[in-house]
């Protein structure tokens, strides 16, 4: 008899938890496993969303697409609705493991009356002290009790993150569950650069910097903005690509109309073509201000981009020859110079590093957990 998983998380959007998880339903060994998705919240279309459906697995959602009267249930009988969502998709889906990422813990911890027998993984996707502290403190005293009561098993990106994780819970079995790519689909001699750039509207001899990421403060777009900005001044066939969407779009839309125009940038979003995307760029930034792992960045090495990246980035997401390590605070010619050193190397990925990142391997790990 199949086991039956259910990977939990708070909504599908395009963000590095939901493409991790569509990875897993991508990989995981149908012949031994079951999976289903459960959502919290439908927040509509995503290219994460229609992947999943594409390769037939089953997207169960607590609460349907926002309205007034899902908003009144949830005022009124939030936990209790909760708690009886859950207990019903436990029993009609037979589910032996839940793995739970993002900001999901209090409804397990609503849940708890249904959680027995069941396997509980959670995956911390940024650093604790963001999903633990502060407005988030709910879901800190779900994690412990769930640890205490439930054998909840922690599962981090890196080995730093597993030390900070056993710090912040007083814990020492934190698992490294490596945040990886399918890496056969990437840089592949299929993928011309003339040709992806034609298929988007981009002049063939521009110069393409590149991000990938969501549009929400902690990517830090602002320096994005402003280094293009220079740059643009320096070299007019400067040309910006940013794959990703979120509350600062907007905004992030009006700086560029106002620099420059709509012919020096573009903008997509709830894409399933990233890998072709990332051949189409001469160059990678990656500024955040703070990062779990940064995929991103590891897509973009395995892609032979040149990268510069902040300091905030974990160390462990670096597995190529050619990553500028850069201070936010720095003033932007100094990223801009950044830039042009890169170009002058040739970018090549560490083979053992690289190893790390095989999504394929670090599965057949998960699997012994569900």
């Amino acid at each position: 008899m199949k086991k039956v998983v259910a990977e939990f998380v708070y909504s599908l959007n395009d963000g590095g938890a939901e493409n991790l998880i569509k990875n897993y339903c991508k990989l995981i060994n149908r012949s031994i496993f079951d999976v289903i998705v459960v959502v919290m919240y439908d927040i509509g279309e995503s290219a994460v969303k229609s992947t999943l459906m594409d390769i037939g697995i089953p997207i169960i959602y607590i609460y349907p697409k926002r309205n007034l009267v899902y908003r009144g249930i949830n005022y009124i009988f939030g936990k209790e609705y909760v708690m009886y969502k859950m207990g019903q998709i436990i029993n009609d889906y037979k589910i032996t493991s839940i793995h739970a990422h993002t900001a999901v813990l209090r409804y397990l911890y609503y849940s708890k009356s249904h959680l027995n027998k069941i396997k509980l993984l959670y995956t911390c996707h940024s650093t604790p002290n963001r999903y633990f502290s502060g407005r988030m403190k709910q879901e800190d005293a779900a994690a412990r009790y769930l640890l205490r009561h439930n054998e909840l098993q922690m599962v981090a990106l890196h080995d730093e993150m597993a030390e900070e994780i056993n710090c912040w819970f007083n814990i020492n079995n934190t698992i490294v569950i490596r945040n990886g790519l399918i890496l056969s689909e990437y840089n592949r001699a299929d993928f011309k650069k003339e040709q992806i750039r034609k298929k988007l509207g981009i002049n063939k001899n521009a110069f393409v910097i590149g991000h990938v990421g969501r549009f929400i403060e902690e990517k830090n777009h602002e320096l994005i903005l402003k280094i293009f900005g220079e740059l643009k001044k320096k070299k007019s066939s400067s040309f910006l690509l940013l794959v990703g969407d979120g509350e600062l779009e907007n905004e992030i839309k009006k700086y560029l109309y106002n620099i420059g125009g709509q012919n020096d940038f573009l903008i997509l979003s709830h894409r399933n073509d990233v890998p072709q995307l990332l051949s189409a760029m001469d160059v990678f930034l990656f500024p955040s201000k703070v990062e779990g792992l940064g995929i991103a960045l590891v897509e973009a090495q395995v892609s032979a981009l040149p990268c510069i990246i902040s300091e905030n980035i974990p160390r462990e997401a670096i597995i190529s020859n050619n990553v500028y390590v850069m201070k936010n605070s720095e003033p932007v010619n100094r990223w801009i110079r950044a830039i042009d050193v890169s170009l002058q190397r040739k970018s090549e990925c560490d083979k053992n590093k690289l190893l790390m990142y095989n999504l394929e391997h670090q599965v057949r790990i998960l699997e012994k957990y569900y």
